[in-house]
């Protein structure tokens, strides 16, 4: 595949990390599944929920924790799409 074509590839199928950290926001967990991570994402919705049954503060830095860590699972997803694509 010539450099033109991998750019292309890599441009259609790359994601946002934005979108996977405001996802992420609004449902802890979804950002995690909008990678493909869905068990990962099923993990982090069930400890967010469980941190704000326990107390607030718990679940407000879980929630945190997930939000950066959905950032960088597609900062990840993206980094491995674009070695693929690089490879002979």
């Amino acid at each position: 595949m010539d450099p033109e074509h991998r750019s292309a590839e890599y441009e259609l199928r790359k994601k946002s990390p934005g979108l996977a950290a405001f996802i992420s926001f609004l449902l802890p967990g979804a950002g995690q599944m909008y990678g493909g991570k869905i068990m990962k994402g099923i993990i982090w919705l069930i400890a967010g929920v469980l941190g704000y049954c326990l107390w607030v503060v718990p679940g407000i830095i879980i929630h945190i924790c997930c939000i950066v860590n959905a950032y960088k699972t597609i900062q990840r997803y993206n980094f491995d799409l674009l070695k693929s694509l690089s490879s002979p």
